[in-house]
């Protein structure tokens, strides 16, 4: 009997794929018509109590087909029904076929509750209409959905199941989870999951990894930079100095990687004394910083971020004589580290300060071989606007039900 139904499965699928002509067609409108049929026929089995035949049918339409939601939601919601549920039927990325269920479910939410979808074209145009707000989606492919078009019988019979197998078990199972989510409770299993005790469940080990990768991925960061150069030492004759300038960089994970520009500019009125060998005016003119920072967050709560940082950078400062006719340069090497905060106020965008102390050698050698003592360290003290930019990955955690600054 079964292999008669599974004979008159392929031959509904055949005809519909115009018979002799079937090598010329794409795997895509074959595979439609493998997932419409075999989807018809495990509702029909399991409405007539025939299980191994709906097991049959749901190994053809892998067979034929490979994995898709809908034959992945058929076969966990098979197993809990028959009570041979077990974490080897998630497969190996359980998260994709959880959040391809809720993007179905949020498709018809949001478009297909006023008649549904009568046919692929209706479904490409209200899909059309969501690609700007589902940009990792490409709506275009039905394969995303397992070519079982949203909102027809097949949803609705795995949705009926689904609510009937809920009363089988403990609230706290994965069981139960899994039989809410494909009911009536799609959008809170991820909240749900992170409250398991169940560690080594494939399910809560694969949303643990999709979020830990999500989170390592990097994020573009921008920041504008104002702040104050303050000498220590011999150098506290320059005076303490503006200090502007800008960040880019990345932020990827708790690690922040950023080059860094910082202009300071000069107080005409200021001079400094020293002998070259005799008394000589200079003038501070210009200094600039080029370099690269590193930082890690050390503590993260809500919207506040405190970090460690470190970095190497090329110093320079430039004098004029008492004359200005030629200008002088200092070079030295910048190692520095010290503290920063931030505070998000809006999706990414944040305000910070930084306070760093700066390892510098601004010795000044002239022509002559004479040597001005502007010995001696800085420190900075920087006010930052700036923003960590990255929409998709910002909306992904919070779909995970996790909090993204």
């Amino acid at each position: 009997m079964k292999k008669n139904q599974l004979w008159i499965a392929f031959v509904f699928c055949t005809t519909f794929s115009f018979g002799q002509n079937f090598d010329l067609l794409s795997r895509d409108i074959y595979c439609s018509q493998v997932a419409n049929y075999s989807s018809f026929f495990f509702m029909k089995y399991l409405d007539e109590g025939n299980i191994d035949s709906a097991r049959a049918i749901l190994k053809y339409w892998e067979t034929e087909c490979g994995e898709s939601e809908p034959l992945f939601r058929a076969r966990i919601l098979l197993a809990l029904k028959t009570g041979c549920f077990h974490d080897t039927l998630l497969g190996i990325m359980p998260m994709y076929m959880l959040t391809n269920y809720q993007d179905r479910m949020q498709l018809l939410e949001s478009y297909g509750n006023q008649g549904f979808f009568h046919t692929y074209d209706d479904f490409l145009h209200l899909a059309q209409l969501l690609s700007a707000q589902k940009k990792h989606i490409d709506f275009d492919d039905f394969r995303y959905f397992g070519y079982i078009l949203p909102g027809h019988d097949f949803d609705y019979f795995t949705q009926e199941m689904a609510s009937e197998l809920k009363s089988y078990f403990p609230e706290n199972s994965i069981e139960y989870i899994l039989a809410e989510f494909y009911s009536d409770n799609y959008d809170t299993i991820f909240v749900k999951i992170q409250l398991l005790d169940f560690k080594e469940s494939a399910l809560v080990k694969d949303y643990h990894a999709v979020v830990k990768m999500l989170r390592k991925t990097p994020m573009l960061h921008l920041s504008v930079v104002a702040g104050a150069w303050i000498p220590r030492g011999n150098l506290e004759v320059i005076g303490v100095r503006p200090d502007l300038g800008i960040q880019v960089g990345a932020k990827i994970g708790k690690m922040n990687y950023d080059g860094r520009l910082m202009f300071r500019f000069s107080n005409p009125s200021h001079r400094y004394t020293f002998s070259d060998p005799r008394p000589q005016n200079l003038q501070f003119d210009f200094g600039m910083y080029l370099g690269f920072d590193i930082s890690r967050d050390l503590y993260i709560k809500n919207n506040h971020e405190l970090q460690l940082a470190a970095g190497a950078a090329a110093d320079f400062i430039d004098f004029f004589p008492g004359n200005r006719l030629s200008k002088i340069s200092v070079f030295t090497p910048n190692f520095n580290f010290g503290l920063a905060y931030r505070c998000y106020i809006f999706k990414g965008f944040y305000i910070g300060m930084r306070a760093k102390y700066n390892v510098v050698d601004y010795t000044l050698i002239t022509a002559n071989a004479n040597v001005a003592g502007f010995t001696g360290n800085t420190i900075t003290f920087h006010l930052s606007i700036g923003g960590v930019f990255m929409s998709e990955k910002r909306k992904a955690l919070t779909e995970l039900g996790q909090k993204s600054r």
